[in-house]
């Protein structure tokens, strides 16, 4: 996951809490399942697709779904789909990582015109807000203006910052209306082609609601010359920059609503965190001026410690309030001041005070370049608890991966990732098959979440790499495709330069598990071996259970005993059927193992059933 755009507080946000119902839509709604292999014909055949990324256990997709599944059945458009992608089916799991899913739901609008670039759907997940939401879309993303009158009164009943192209400036048409496409759920466009006047008076404007006594109603490209006005004019990606960067207020206040539009553009984010509204206000003399120094550069935020505090940790910063830090999420570094220790901390008799010079004095230095970052580490581990896997921390990463010697081979995970969660068991044992050869390779990992590490670029969850022997860790290999044992053992091999057998050494593997149990082919070697070799005996062994108690029902005669027997075997027998279904195939290797285990408890169940019938 993208732990620079979706942190702590989004986590804290968009919790995750058991599910109270289905997250999947009734079949007999219109609400369309689609997957991998289904998705882009499906978008591609429909002007606009709503599709809701979700998973089963989350009880924000629970809470939604009724008012998801209502949009689609009453809303009869030809020209729209209501869509859902299950992200913890195995098959869309890969998938959803390339689409970029970080919580759950999220929801994306496509339009066929322009299917690699979806929009976000943001607002209050109604069914009247989804309908609206969509039949608005199929509007025209620009709306024409001819007076002043029309303008002013456009400004007067909108609700959304609104930018305006004044006296359609020369080159600008074409980035104005793709700009308006991407954006046209959170702006509204205007174009007004005013006649009469010079090219210099022609003007790209953004107006933005703000109660601000400087603020005299609209922001021009013209007021900010660090802006090339040409430069906005020919890329829509920069001109989208700029326009988000005038929707933030100067100093605003950070809270579920509005965190998405500080990290979506990368600007860097100073934090003063306060846990009453005066320690806000006491600073704001220090904070305002710099904020207006370094507006588009630098934004500035106030953040309830009391309701959001928990984003310090993200910061691998202590909780002494108020605190003062700037977080550069693009690089995920950050800077504060010197803190005190928890105990000391607990001990103070009065409100810690913030120097307003050091305030200065930081801000400065970051904005320069000087500024020297926070190093977040967790303490370093009395004992390795993992023979196979070298447990590292933020003071002890660099000076491991710089070996000589051997390739390491890292994984930065993160403890609350459910990526990272399925990942590690896989990892941990693709380091036990190549442990003979530690002397050569060496598996590490390290929750990069609470441990910064400056010299690795980590911008998702789980992020695997490789730094090859005699490197000094200057080279970076990084892993880049689907998460397996086999696939980690062929990682291993292709680009070690002690020449690891790791094809070799799993083909063995895999031969000496096959030969070890005795349910061909339900074993998953690519999914923690030891524990599926134990459950995938299971349903099988249980289905036996029923038909051994039907053969001895039979030889008693007792058809009515029988056919009560026969009667709860069955749910059994479907529960054999779908657990075998859901052992995890050799991701690409060998489909025909699943095959023979799907087979297999068939046959089970079919004796059950034959025995049933000739009753």
């Amino acid at each position: 996951m993208r732990f620079s755009k979706f942190s702590l507080l989004a986590s804290v946000l968009y919790s995750i809490t058991p599910a109270l119902g289905s997250a999947i839509a009734p079949e007999d709604s219109k609400v369309i399942q689609l997957n991998a292999n289904n998705f882009d014909e499906t978008v591609k055949g429909t002007k606009l697709t709503m599709v809701e990324f979700f998973a089963p256990w989350c009880f924000y997709s629970n809470a939604m779904i009724n008012e998801y599944v209502n949009a689609a059945n009453s809303l009869n458009s030809d020209d729209i789909l209501f869509t859902q992608v299950n992200c913890e089916s195995e098959e869309n799991i890969e998938f959803c990582e390339n689409m970029e899913i970080d919580v759950y739901p999220t929801i994306k609008i496509f339009r066929n015109i322009n299917i690699e670039e979806p929009l976000d759907f943001v607002g209050h997940r109604t069914a009247d807000n989804f309908i609206t939401t969509l039949q608005s879309l199929l509007s025209a993303p620009v709306t024409i203006i001819n007076s002043d009158e029309e303008l002013q009164n456009f400004i007067d009943n909108s609700d959304k910052t609104i930018i305006a192209n004044i006296g359609g400036i020369e080159g600008l048409n074409e980035t104005f209306y793709e700009a308006a496409q991407n954006n046209t759920l959170d702006f509204d466009f205007i174009l007004y082609p005013k006649e009469n006047i010079t090219e210099a008076e022609k003007e790209l404007l953004v107006y933005v609601k703000e109660d601000d006594p400087e603020y005299d109603g609209s922001y021009s490209v013209a007021s900010y010359p660090s802006y090339s006005f040409y430069k906005l004019v020919a890329n829509k990606e920069l001109l989208m920059v700029w326009v988000n960067g005038q929707t933030l207020p100067v100093i605003g206040e950070l809270n579920g609503e509005n965190f998405m539009y500080y990290v979506n553009g990368n600007t860097p984010l100073a934090y003063l965190f306060y846990v009453v509204r005066e320690e806000f206000m006491d600073y704001l003399s220090v904070l305002k001026p710099l904020a207006m120094k370094y507006r588009h550069q630098l934004n500035f935020v106030g953040v309830d410690a009391l309701k959001f505090g928990k984003q310090v940790e993200n910061l691998n910063l202590l909780p002494n309030f108020p605190l003062f830090a700037i977080h550069n999420m693009t690089n995920n570094r950050k800077y504060s001041f010197d803190q005190i220790s928890p105990e000391e901390y607990a001990n103070i008799t009065e409100p810690l005070k913030i120097d307003h010079n050091d305030i200065r004095d930081l801000v400065e230095k970051f904005m320069n370049g000087t500024a020297d970052p926070v190093i977040g580490t967790e303490p370093v581990p009395e004992t390795q608890e993992n023979t196979f896997v070298y447990q590292l921390v933020g003071t002890t990463h660099d000076d491991f991966v710089r070996d000589n010697e051997r390739d390491i081979i890292v994984n930065y995970y993160s403890p609350w990732d459910e990526g990272s969660k399925q990942t590690n068991p896989l990892f941990d044992k693709a380091a036990e098959l190549l442990y003979p050869y530690s002397d050569k390779i060496g598996f590490a990992k390290i929750n990069a979440f609470n441990n910064d590490i400056l010299s690795v670029n980590v911008d998702k969850f789980p992020t695997i790499a490789l730094y090859p022997a005699g490197s000094n860790g200057t080279e970076i290999i990084y892993f880049n495709t689907s998460k397996s044992v086999e696939h980690f053992c062929d990682f291993a091999e292709e680009y070690s330069k002690n020449d690891i057998p790791g094809k070799s050494v799993f083909a063995e593997y895999k031969k000496k598990v096959f030969k070890e149990t005795d349910v061909e082919g339900d074993l998953a070697i690519n999914e923690d071996p030891e524990q599926v070799v134990v459950n995938a005996g299971e349903p099988v062994d249980e289905s036996a259970k029923e038909v051994e108690q039907l053969e001895e029902l039979v030889q008693e005669s007792d058809p009515a005993q029988v056919s009560e027997a026969a009667q709860e075997s069955e749910p059994v027998q479907e529960q054999v059927l779908e657990q075998v279904q859901e052992v995890p195939e050799f991701q690409e290797s060998d489909d025909i193992k699943v095959e023979q285990a799907q087979t297999q408890a068939e046959e089970s169940v079919s004796e059950a059933v034959e025995i049933q019938d000739e009753l």
